[in-house]
């Protein structure tokens, strides 16, 4: 009897555990910016046109050599699984002001890639001695319609292991873009902004009108990252606009920010 019991209450404490860590692994992979992201473009009901992601971030002085860089700038190119020959590849551009490196191309997926360091040179003195005095690298991929856009999740975890390894912490933001045919009227953008919002609990803290363009921002705990806007947190961003030449209503859903 006592030995049933026994395993009873272990069979009972290990299911707990293992429940445990799957409740917590999935929170915490729910909570990643880009899976919020997916989630709320699936519930705003538009049809996909493409996606983006970037990337970017400050550079140590330490970091701000050639060998360095062209380390780096290689290290993300194979991360990306990029089908280039990275030295005949890398487009090089230095004038008195900065240096630039940066390498464009496409991965398997059909995902367009841009890969960007800047230097900005010193003068005087710093620019007699070559010596540098920032150093930014910004990498940006965009997805078409004929790209899986749910690999936004893949790209993520292959980027950010390369700049771990550099100990290089960048800001990421990610942007989806959708469309729905015709016109929407308020009403219909109104329960497209409801649909997205309601999925992370989100309430709305801003927006504005310009021309064709709409904007709408609101703030979520449920989303790690965010800006600070008037005082405001916010980190889902709505843009909608209407092409009368495709008779389409677009709209922009990112996180913390719509990308440029």
């Amino acid at each position: 009897m006592k030995k049933a019991f026994f395993i009873f209450i272990l069979s009972l404490i290990i299911t707990t555990l293992v429940f445990t860590i799957y409740y917590f692994k999935m929170h915490n992979d729910l909570c990643l910016p880009e899976t919020m992201l997916l989630e709320l473009f699936k519930n705003s009901g538009a049809k996909f046109v493409n996606s983006e992601m970037n990337f970017q971030a400050k550079l140590n002085k330490e970091c701000q050599n050639e060998e360095y860089l062209n380390r780096l700038m290689e290290d993300l190119t194979n991360s990306l699984g990029l089908d280039k020959n990275f030295e005949s590849d890398l487009d090089i551009v230095e004038n008195d002001f900065m240096q630039k490196l940066e390498i464009n191309g496409e991965t398997e997926y059909k995902e367009i890639v841009n890969i960007c360091i800047e230097l900005i040179k010193g003068q005087g003195e710093n620019l007699a001695q070559n010596k540098y005095t920032e150093g930014i690298v910004n990498l940006s991929i965009t997805e078409t319609e004929s790209c899986p856009y749910s690999r936004l999740q893949d790209i993520r975890k292959h980027v950010e292991a390369v700049f771990t390894r550099y100990k290089i912490k960048p800001e990421v933001n990610c942007t989806i873009i959708g469309c729905f045919e015709g016109k929407l009227d308020n009403k219909g953008m109104n329960e497209v902004c409801k649909n997205v919002f309601s999925t992370v609990e989100a309430r709305k803290v801003g927006g504005f009108a310009e021309k064709n363009l709409i904007n709408v921002s609101a703030y979520s705990p449920a989303i790690g990252s965010f800006i600070e806007v008037n005082g405001n947190r916010t980190n889902i961003h709505i843009n909608f606009r209407y092409s009368s030449y495709e008779k389409k209503t677009f709209v922009w859903i990112g996180i913390p920010v719509i990308i440029k």
